[in-house]
């Protein structure tokens, strides 16, 4: 090994032994290979939106899907992602650097039988985990000691497989997916797959919504730009640009028993209609009264996402969605999942900038 190499490798190991003992217990379960971290429990459950994968993360996620033997497999990105999003939320808390780094590192509660985690007396001498009694997960994609040492990969070109490291914990978790010529575009294989990731039905429930989350997203923010053309997603009317994630928002929420409906694109004509409604019928109260002094809060004609298509007013079971109701808390869960945020002032409308 040359002798920078291996000063490289002697200070990560140092790093990764100082802090965790410093690092809050990350929950594990008790499965064959990794411990679920940070992230959501039940995608997409937890926060975060789709647009908001660190571009390091979405980098090292694309990185390891685009290797030949990872497309010969089928393995996607949004695979990668939804596994590193419910393993740790990407590395959520950390500071990660341009060459995928991660700071402090990732590191698992202690696998010593107790509750609802496996006994897995150490196998590594700590020497990735900083434990020498018990393994740990460890990692943004929380590997066990063991199955990094057979899984384990370099995505960073730098010469080191490290599980700290976000592109070669991106290009183990490829590799282990991978692994046994699996045919990855095939979902019954899929789900077997990360059953051998972690043997546990609900993690796979967990990722492979959050697969279909990043697969609609295709990994960027939904533009607040109008694309000029119209589509129906479920009866809801909405610019093209936002109809992906619509679609499979309104198909993750009637899977969870919740019935959304609502209405999308507004015409000029109509926006000036409930200008009239809600805020008067003088010329200066439907073009110029700020929309704050109307009952409820109506957007000026012209400066609504309404008349491009990139908003949503939710019904739920046919009603306007309120706070009080249980598709207000299941949107205010999931929704920033597939792009869209709440106008504070009207719980029912939902859009691609919050507005």
């Amino acid at each position: 090994m040359a002798p920078r190499l291996a000063l490289t490798v002697l200070r990560r190991r140092r790093a990764v032994v100082a802090a965790a003992a410093a690092l809050v217990a990350v929950p594990a379960v008790g499965v064959a290979m990794v411990a679920v971290a940070l992230g959501a429990g039940v995608p997409p459950s937890g926060a975060g939106d789709t647009s908001g994968v660190p571009p390091v993360a979405l980098d090292a996620y694309r990185r390891a899907a685009g290797t030949e033997a990872a497309r010969r497999c089928g393995l996607r990105w949004s695979v990668v992602a939804a596994v590193a999003k419910v393993e740790s939320n990407h590395a959520g808390g950390r500071v990660v650097g341009p060459d995928g780094s991660v700071a402090p590192p990732v590191v698992g509660r202690p696998l010593d039988g107790g509750a609802g985690v496996a006994r897995i007396p150490d196998t590594d001498g700590g020497r990735l985990d900083g434990d020498v009694t018990w393994d740990r997960a460890v990692g943004p994609l929380q590997f066990l000691p063991a199955t990094w040492a057979a899984s384990g990969a370099d995505g960073s070109g730098d010469g080191v497989a490290d599980p700290h490291n976000l592109y070669d914990a991106a290009a183990g978790a490829a590799a282990h997916l991978c692994a046994g010529g699996r045919r990855l575009d095939d979902d019954a294989v899929l789900r077997a797959a990360l059953l051998a990731y972690n043997r546990s039905a609900s993690y796979v429930e967990a990722v492979m919504r959050w697969v279909g989350a990043y697969d609609a997203a295709g990994g960027q923010p939904v533009s607040t730009q109008s694309s000029g053309r119209l589509v129906a997603v479920r009866g809801i009317v909405v610019d093209a640009a936002l109809a992906p994630r619509l679609e499979a928002l309104l198909a993750a929420a009637a899977t969870d028993g919740v019935v959304l409906g609502g209405g999308g694109y507004r015409s000029s004509q109509a926006q000036i209609g409930l200008r009239r409604a809600h805020c008067g019928a003088s010329d200066w109260a439907v073009h110029h009264m700020p929309a704050s002094a109307c009952s409820p809060p109506t957007a000026r004609p012209g400066e609504s996402l309404h008349e491009v298509g990139l908003a949503v007013d939710f019904t739920c079971a046919g009603m306007l969605v309120s706070r009080a109701d249980a598709c207000f808390a299941w949107l205010s869960t999931h929704a920033g999942a597939y792009g869209l945020a709440n106008l504070p002032s009207e719980p029912w409308h939902w859009s691609v900038g919050g507005r």
